[in-house]
């Protein structure tokens, strides 16, 4: 009677990934940022307007995600405190029941308790019949479009150095790589949370 459909290590490990996976997120800022600097010092035209753009919309959205994550594990950290309480009003509910059982059967087994009435009772108020209400427990994302294009303009010129442009390109690739792997954590214990936490 006591157990609740709520596993405890499922949502430590969801916790511990979205954590993980925020922490990730703001590590990278500095290196995307000098990445994206060093590719832009060559960089003209209506392409560097957009390859502008696209650094600065990756920097908000990357800081809006890790909100987001940070947001979920206060989220899942209060859906285990209330888990915690409704186990903890079930199990003094049972006793209580178990304990105003006994002084039933001793009642009726008095001499007194023939006429209706009760020995001798101690103050044993009843714990609440209320459950605990669980929290929600909810996390959205998405990234914003981003322009690929120079935007149709034909006056002025683009220009970049090629081999500043690779090494963004492989800087942000490795980055990209690691933010992955957070997300496939998260999305993993996500899974197991949702599968174990009514």
């Amino acid at each position: 009677m006591v157990g609740i459909d709520y596993d405890n290590g499922s949502a430590a490990r969801l916790e511990r990934a979205a954590t993980t996976a925020a922490q990730r997120l703001r590590a990278q800022a500095a290196a995307r940022r000098t990445a994206a600097e060093s590719a832009r010092e060559d960089f003209d035209g209506a392409y560097a307007k957009r390859f502008d753009e696209s650094a600065r919309i990756e920097s908000e959205d990357r800081a809006k995600l890790a909100r987001v994550l940070d947001e979920l594990t206060e989220q899942v950290h209060r859906a285990t405190a209330a888990a915690d309480q409704e186990r903890t009003r079930r199990a003094e509910l049972a006793a209580w029941q178990q304990r105003q059982q006994a002084r039933d059967d001793a009642a009726a087994a008095s001499p007194l308790g023939i006429f209706g009435v009760p020995g001798v009772q101690p103050l044993d108020i009843r714990p609440s019949e209320t459950p605990v209400s669980p929290p929600e427990v909810s996390a959205a994302f998405a990234p914003r479009a981003r322009t690929r294009t120079g935007g149709g303009t034909s006056e002025g010129r683009s220009a970049a150095d090629p081999t500043a442009l690779r090494g963004f390109a492989s800087t942000t690739r490795g980055l990209d790589r690691s933010a992955g792997a957070e997300r496939t954590a998260v999305r993993n214990a996500w899974t197991a949370f949702t599968s174990t936490c009514g």
